[in-house]
């Protein structure tokens, strides 16, 4: 990709702003502060953070690749993340306010399930945020590879380690108040994408007969358990994920959970029909597409003018940094709070989670460079996160009485069926089979937990 100086010039000051600005807000007065932000986080904030944490690779390069193909087929697919996260909103993030010394969701299944749980449900956290981490290195990668000519390996260690230097010296704060500065960038110039695209339109007629064309073939051709699938997956795969729950425990208060996740849950509709209108767009404005997940970076190739592309692109790399340095945030503290002896003073706490941060931030960006496609690698962190975290983890938010043999082997029987499923290829056409599969092991578990416990109580 050549791009001009002025283009390349925007690129390089906005990494400097972005590292001096990082710096700037760096102060951690402690652990507290490192892992929630002192629980002050108001709902403006945990709204644009939220957004900035999902807006990332998957939501927008992603989506705009599958509307070139399909049109605005998916996007009743999409809307179920929206009212997933809308759902969140209303029943579940206030409820985590009520566990004032938790820090992560492994501290809520403490509460609800025991020490053991609260391990599973840490190792579990780690992992997929670790492996998130690592899907979005590449991604970012890629991105910047093409931008500005640099290696693959170069671009992936240069995504993580401006990203590092938030998530090492300011915490949560640091990440919440860069994620809310790039989602508003990320916002801005993905409309000037669509809006200079609407001047490179000929015929609107002919635009809304190709996405009319698009949407109705990609219907017929498509199959009902196909699309069912997809919408459980959606409906289930990021909820509550560890950065998402960490935003609903830094709250200032349940109100600001609520109303930050319910804000962020009726954005995303207004970004997936961005995203769908711009697929649609170069389909009728570009003679061909190079790369699949390149659509939406070929069509600002194509009709921004110097300046404006190179914001473009140096936004979609830093929020895909925003997400990746909440992930690797939300990793270093389930790590010291959920798998190490809660003893620890604070101090101690804090320098184990920034040591926690460095090491997860290497491994992120070595699977970066081995890491499958986006929607690939998503679809396999969902699989495993929602049938193995969630049941117990909302089973107890709702208030219902809990068994901590159950909720223990409700983790296990999810995670293993979910992961026996992946390992064996058996979801391979649709992913949601290991979701299914996982939540009805979850079920089993929880059932045969509860009742070998209560026979051993009687006993």
């Amino acid at each position: 990709m050549a791009l001009h100086r002025i283009d390349l010039f925007v690129i390089g000051l906005y990494f400097v702003l972005l590292t001096v600005f990082g710096l700037l807000i760096r102060r951690t007065r402690g652990f507290e502060d490192f892992a929630v932000a002192r629980r002050s986080v108001p709902t403006l904030m945990v709204f644009a953070s939220l957004c900035g944490a999902y807006i990332g690779p998957g939501y927008s390069l992603g989506f705009t690749a599958k509307a070139y193909s399909v049109g605005f087929m998916l996007l009743p697919v999409w809307m179920c993340f929206s009212l997933q996260t809308c759902l969140v909103g209303i029943w579940l993030a206030p409820r985590l306010r009520r566990f004032p010394g938790a820090y992560t969701l492994g501290g809520v299944m403490m509460s609800a399930y025991g020490p053991v749980a609260r391990q599973l449900t840490g190792l579990v956290s780690v992992g997929l945020c670790v492996g998130f981490a690592g899907v979005l290195a590449r991604a970012g990668g890629v991105i910047l590879s093409n931008a500005i000519g640099i290696s693959l390996p170069v671009a992936v260690f240069l995504i993580t380690g401006v990203g590092v230097i938030y998530a090492l010296t300011g915490g949560l704060k640091s990440v919440v108040a860069t994620e809310g500065i790039q989602f508003g960038v990320v916002l801005v110039s993905a409309g000037a994408v669509i809006a200079f695209a609407g001047r490179h339109i000929t015929s609107y007629p002919s635009l809304d007969h190709s996405a009319l064309t698009l949407t109705v073939a990609a219907w017929k051709s498509a199959s009902a358990p196909e699309l069912l699938g997809m919408m459980l997956l959606f409906l289930m795969g990021e909820t509550l994920i560890p950065p998402y729950a960490n935003r609903a425990l830094a709250a200032a208060s349940e109100g600001a959970s609520r109303f930050g996740f319910i804000l962020a849950g009726v954005f995303s509709v207004i970004w997936f029909t961005m995203m769908a209108t711009a697929g649609v767009m170069a389909h009728t404005i570009l003679d061909h597409v190079s790369q699949p997940d390149g659509v939406l970076i070929q069509l600002a190739q194509a009709v921004l003018p110097a300046g404006l592309l190179g914001l473009f692109l140096v936004a979609l790399a830093a929020i895909v940094m925003s997400t990746q340095e909440s992930l690797l945030n939300a990793a270093s503290v389930c790590m010291t709070r959920d798998l190490m002896p809660t003893s620890l003073l604070d101090r101690k706490q804090l320098n184990v989670a920034r040591v926690s941060t460095i090491f997860f931030a290497i491994a992120a960006a070595w699977l970066g460079l081995r890491a499958p496609g986006i929607i690939d690698g998503l679809l396999i962190c969902y699989s495993i996160w929602a049938p193995t975290i969630l049941p117990p983890l909302i089973w107890s938010l709702l208030g219902f009485r809990t068994s901590h043999l159950g909720g223990t082997l409700s983790i296990i029987g999810g995670g293993l069926a979910s992961g026996s499923v992946l390992v064996f290829h058996i979801a391979s056409s649709n992913p949601a089979i290991a979701i299914l599969a996982g939540l009805s092991a979850s079920l089993l578990g929880a059932i045969i937990g509860t009742l070998v416990q209560r026979l051993w109580r009687h006993a």
